[in-house]
């Protein structure tokens, strides 16, 4: 794309407009997924709800945040000081990110995409190393809608909604930075009263999960409903108003061959990217932003809510769920003919509904009939089959809820099952398990170009020992290392459903010798790894320095496999 020299507030203006097109429809489609996650239903709360249970549970199948582990890969013609770098930078990469709490954003960004169909991962750079923030589908546009992937957009806006001491922050090193800030000044303040952002999407990305958080009415397609339990930021009329909304308009430069930043406040002021052309991110032809998506859709960007195929199913449940309270509740207190009587008075009424309660009546035939309904023999076979059929779409059976199946007799035949049963949730495992990779790769980048840390590689082995070389580790600095690396999820750790294949793939292998004590905890990965690891290396010096006292214990050994 050819960004222009003049008229650049009106062309970022046109492109910001191209690109958000769809926010109003989107933010509304939001809100109506939020109300059946947190309520079961766009009406009333749920007395069963099934949508919040289904998304957790698929979240925590599809990723979990406890155990991710990164491995920078090269080829393995790489000379093996490189390799022993990529192992070094690995750890090191693996440890910032889950210090930073970018695995913890990442699962908590899965659960919004789930509910609303997509939604993304913004990595910078803070004052204290790794900065991860989620960014909702409602305050993001695309140029090209029909296009699912957001390395193959043109354009793409981010909006954002600032506090006056962060717009300031953010302009400190502008050159007409008090000109703009007192123009932004005046024009929020010509807005007082009108206060553009009540009742919209902007109020949950503005806080960021770091104000109070309450729980208020929530307006949908049928009225407002004060029981729902929607959580809502609580922020007073006076801070909506004072805040500042910022377009953030990212453009591949076709001029300099890399992403291009450019910053937009009210009312059309360029705070970024006028004077200079610039890739905001710190890396060169990479943007910050990683598309998590676990129902992707060809030729729609923003995929699927993991909620829209059993949104009716839950519908059908709530419905008879409240046929039995209803009929529950005629039972307990049933309607009652009362034939012979010379009159019943809403007194009388009452108390022949009390415990305890009576009444004399001197006509000789009168008598009470209690109309209550029968309970259908099978509404809870109905119930039941409801929440099978509802399991069934969700693509959850039996094993993998961990319950019974009957005719399983042996452990090999659940696993088998499981696995079997599994396999629809495993495939989005690997595509959520390809973006945590992806952001794992862009947080890389930025540590190389940001960490100045000076690295140094494993020390020799127990055989150079053995041999007397005098080989010791070797330093370095991240930003030396070579550019053709693959940076990838480390042994599936990003999902619980191939947690257990990995461990017991390890055990295979140690069976066979193909690999060392090192090695196999590396690929289970225990509590206190580096600690086990530094005590398997000390043992095996043990046993080298013992062989090299003593030799013949050396050939011992080697004779008895041989016998």
């Amino acid at each position: 794309m050819i960004i222009p020299q003049q008229k650049l507030e009106d062309w970022t203006t046109e492109r910001v407009d191209e690109c958000t097109v769809s926010r109003k429809e989107r933010a509304s489609a939001g809100r109506y997924w939020n109300d059946y996650y947190f309520n079961g239903s766009d009406d009333m709360p749920a007395m069963y709800n099934r949508c919040f249970s289904h998304v957790d549970r698929t979240a925590s199948f599809l990723f979990s945040p406890a155990d991710v582990r990164f491995m920078i890969e090269y080829d393995i013609t790489m000379d093996r000081a490189y390799l022993e770098r990529a192992d070094v930078a690995s750890r090191f990469l693996s440890r910032e990110f889950h210090r930073s709490g970018s695995d913890l954003q990442f699962a908590a960004a899965l659960e919004v995409s789930l509910i609303k169909g997509s939604s993304f991962m913004k990595m910078n750079w803070g004052h204290d190393g790794l900065d991860a923030n989620i960014v909702h589908p409602e305050s993001f546009g695309v140029l090209r809608e029909d296009i699912s992937s957001l390395d193959k957009q043109e354009a793409f806006v981010h909006t954002i909604f600032l506090t006056p001491g962060q717009f300031r922050r953010n302009i400190a090193e502008h050159p007409d930075r008090e000109a703009i800030y007192e123009k932004v000044k005046r024009f929020a303040s010509s807005r007082k009263g009108k206060s553009e952002m009540d009742g919209s999407f902007m109020q949950q990305i503005v806080m960021g999960g770091i104000s109070p958080i309450g729980t208020s009415g929530s307006s949908t397609g049928r009225g407002s409903v004060a029981a729902q339990a929607i959580p809502q930021p609580m922020m007073d009329p006076s801070v909506r108003q004072k805040l500042i909304k910022m377009d953030e308009l990212w453009v591949w430069d076709d001029d300099r061959d890399d992403w291009t930043t450019i910053q937009l406040v009210d009312p059309n002021i360029i705070i970024e990217g006028k004077y200079k052309r610039r890739n905001l991110s710190g890396v060169r032809g990479e943007q910050p932003f990683t598309k998590v998506c676990a129902n992707d859709v060809d030729g729609y960007f923003w995929g699927r809510s993991e909620l829209a195929p059993v949104r009716l199913l839950q519908d059908l449940l709530n419905r008879r769920i409240d046929e039995y309270d209803r009929l529950s509740e005629i039972r307990a207190l049933p309607p009652k003919a009362y034939i012979g009587f010379n009159g019943i008075t809403d007194e009388i009424n009452t108390m022949m509904n009390t415990p305890g309660g009576f009444m004399t009546e001197s006509t000789p035939n009168a008598k009470v009939d209690v109309l209550a309904p029968q309970m259908p023999p099978d509404i809870f076979q109905g119930i039941n089959e409801v929440i099978k059929w509802f399991d069934d779409v969700a693509g959850f059976e039996n094993v993998m809820k961990g319950q019974g199946e009957s005719g399983v007799r042996a452990g090999a035949h659940a696993e088998t099952l499981m696995r079997s049963a599994g396999n629809r949730l495993r495939d989005r495992a690997l595509l959520v398990e390809r973006q945590v990779g992806n952001v794992g790769d862009f947080c890389f980048k930025v540590l190389q170009n940001k960490e100045a840390k000076i690295f140094v590689t494993k020390e020799q082995n127990v055989l150079q020992k053995l041999m007397g070389q005098k080989q010791s580790g070797e330093e370095f600095l991240l930003s030396q290392m070579p550019d053709d690396y693959r940076v990838m999820v480390d042994s599936h750790s990003a999902s619980p459903a191939f947690s257990e294949d990995a461990r017991q793939m390890a055990y295979e292998l140690a069976k066979l010798g193909a690999i060392d004590a090192t090695s196999i905890i590396e690929m289970v990965h225990p509590p206190m790894a580096d600690l086990l690891i530094k005590r398997a290396h000390e043992k095996e010096e043990a046993q080298a320095q013992m062989i090299k006292e003593h030799p013949e214990l050396l050939s011992k050994k080697t004779s008895h496999k041989k016998k």
